[in-house]
């Protein structure tokens, strides 16, 4: 670089000719007198070509494919800078830089840098939360999920857990698997206004809070903070709506193929372990409110009516009951991942939470008593739709004998009140194998399954001794009629 300064006092202080200083300081007369006739403070060196970029240049149409597919992405569930490096290690083991690739990223995007005002919280003091929305791939579909993400504000620690809906049920077991997780409740933990904790927003931070989440806030005892309405509140919670934007990026992005939310769950919660593992998060871990004895039961309840088809109808599902509640009014207990029916104090029916709209599950024990008086039913019953495999072999195996065997397919469903389902199953294998449709002989085939089976060795040692008493012959005289 040529010394300014230098060139500028041999000029104007020492009165040196331009030729001088050209020949003094090695550069040409108008290179000296070009900065001699500017205001330039300091040369700056134009660059004619761009540089070659040994370690990013070849990825770098890779990350612009990757930054072009987003334009067609959900608008929050695109790459990030940090989002490109990551895979770009991971699928590339790519060995330079972040920051060369953040250069590359804001080049593309022309994203300015945004700025933030630091800020510190006490251990175990608050936690924020919040739902976001982003979409995922079960099964061949794209689905749109809820992401329940929650931040512990002093050690940055989170948990993000996936739910079909915002509903309170997901509301509340969203806490309890956070809480579990953290091993400890944070004492204070700050909203937004959702419909499930708020019944009324009133003046400045007041707010009718609804009955479940005042029971769930009572459970675990932590205090609520919810943000003023709108903009004057959309920066006092900006730690968990980082975390949203964060778990999107870096959970969602590409976009996860699963067979079920579940198995996606579990890999989010690996990666949630994983990450934020510092010195900071483990003292705050002796700061939280202690977990209480029982966990809280996140349910949602509504009252129905059974109609005549022994069935009651939630979120346009149906859900089979037994026959004897037919007209009555039941309640439903709707937990995330499962449906309870109440009948004053007791269950009586159990299914797995149905989310497709216009759908059935129907429990077949439900039924066997109707079946039993109407056996016709098993030609075109609904029941049996989703029974397993082997069920479906047999019932076709039933109705394929002369006359119709339907009686037995019936009394072969009521076996399950004595025997286990796997039992049965082998039983009907092994009937249908001798091409036999008769519901004895799976009950005698499920009793030898279940019996232990019977030695026919004697149980004497070898070396024993056997004494036989010698018996006394005159008796048979006595028969005779010799009474000598």
């Amino acid at each position: 670089m040529i010394d300014i300064e230098y060139i500028r006092k041999l000029r104007y202080v020492k009165g040196w000719s331009i030729r001088e200083i050209a020949k003094s300081v090695g550069h040409s007369r108008n290179t000296i007198t070009k900065y001699l006739a500017s205001d330039i403070k300091e040369p700056k060196y134009k660059l004619k070509e761009q540089r070659e970029k040994p370690k990013l240049g070849k990825y770098e149409q890779i990350i612009r494919e990757w930054i072009e597919k987003d334009e067609k992405m959900p608008v929050k569930q695109r790459h990030t800078a940090h989002r490109i490096y990551e895979r770009l290690k991971v699928e590339y083991e790519y060995t330079g830089c972040e920051a060369s690739v953040r250069k590359l990223v804001r080049t593309i995007k022309k994203v300015k840098p945004e700025a933030y005002l630091p800020l510190e919280y006490e251990l175990g003091n608050e936690a924020q939360c919040d739902f976001g929305q982003a979409e995922i791939i079960v099964k061949g579909e794209r689905t749109i999920v809820q992401m329940f993400c929650m931040k512990l504000m002093a050690s940055k620690k989170h948990f993000v857990i996936l739910f079909p809906n915002q509903k309170s049920e997901a509301f509340y077991e969203g806490h309890k698997q956070a809480f579990e997780y953290f091993g400890g409740v944070p004492k204070k933990i700050s909203y937004d206004n959702p419909k499930v904790a708020v019944a009324v927003v009133l003046k400045g931070r007041e707010r009718i809070e609804q009955t479940g989440f005042i029971a769930l806030r009572s459970h675990y005892l932590f205090e609520s903070f919810f943000c003023l309405p709108g903009k004057k509140g959309s920066h006092e919670k900006g730690g968990v709506e980082n975390l949203v934007g964060y778990a999107r990026r870096n959970y969602l992005v590409p976009m996860p193929e699963v067979e079920s939310l579940e198995e996606l769950n579990e890999i989010i919660k690996e990666r949630c372990l994983t990450e934020r593992k510092t010195q900071l998060w483990e003292k705050e871990k002796n700061y939280l409110l202690e977990l209480p004895k029982y966990p809280f039961e996140c349910f949602r309840v509504e009252i129905v009516k059974v109609n005549t088809l022994q069935m009651i109808q939630f979120e346009n599902n149906c859900y089979s009951v037994p026959r004897e509640y037919v007209g009555q009014r039941v309640i439903i207990k709707a937990f995330v991942d499962k449906i309870e029916i109440v009948f004053g104090e007791n269950i009586i029916a159990r299914h797995k939470r149905l989310y497709q709209r216009k759908t059935e599950s129907l429990n077949v024990e439900h039924y066997l008593d109707l079946l039993s008086q109407r056996p016709g039913a098993v030609v075109n019953a609904r029941v049996f739709r989703n029974m397993d495999e082997v069920y479906q072999r047999f019932r076709k195996f039933c109705l394929e004998q002369k006359p119709v065997a339907t009686k037995e397919f019936v009394k072969v469903l009521k076996l399950h009140e004595k025997f286990l389902p796997e039992t049965v199953k082998m039983a009907l294998e092994e009937a249908m194998e001798a091409k036999i449709a008769r519901a004895d002989v799976v009950y005698h085939i499920c009793q030898r399954l279940t019996q232990p089976p019977v030695s026919n060795a004697l149980n004497y040692p070898l070396n024993c001794s056997v004494t036989i008493k010698a018996v006394d012959l005159t008796i048979f005289n006595q028969l005779l009629g010799d009474s000598k």
